[in-house]
């Protein structure tokens, strides 16, 4: 990958930043997704009992998961924009010439002449 400019020549493969997003991000979107049902955690069992206690409303299943749904919606999406901003990816995104649909790295000068007909 260093010899056709996608990465850095002095990338190391066993660094990913990536690979350690992802791996928090599997880790957090475990417990947010805890949070989807009331068996999904201890917690939510006994948040919905005292509920229970406190209010005499009893929480259905459904119930819990509709309200759920969109907290743990947004939850995951802060997580992922968080996540990928601290770790953000090494390899560098290649651009087309619109013209010729040729893949050309950012630091390309683009001096070659397009093929294209214009």
């Amino acid at each position: 990958m260093q010899d056709r400019g996608l990465v850095a020549e002095d990338f190391d493969p066993l660094r990913l930043r990536v690979g350690a997003a992802l791996m928090l991000m599997l880790a957090y979107g475990a417990s947010v997704g805890g949070l989807l049902t009331p068996v999904g955690s201890p917690p939510n069992l006994i948040g919905r009992g005292r509920i229970e206690e406190a209010t005499g409303e009893r929480i259905s299943f459904a119930q819990w998961v509709a309200v759920a749904v969109p907290i743990c919606l947004l939850m995951f999406v802060a997580l992922v924009v968080v996540l990928l901003l601290h770790n953000k990816p090494e390899i560098r995104r290649s651009v087309s010439c619109c013209r010729c649909r040729r893949r050309r790295t950012p630091s390309s000068t683009g001096t070659a002449p397009c093929r294209s007909p214009q």
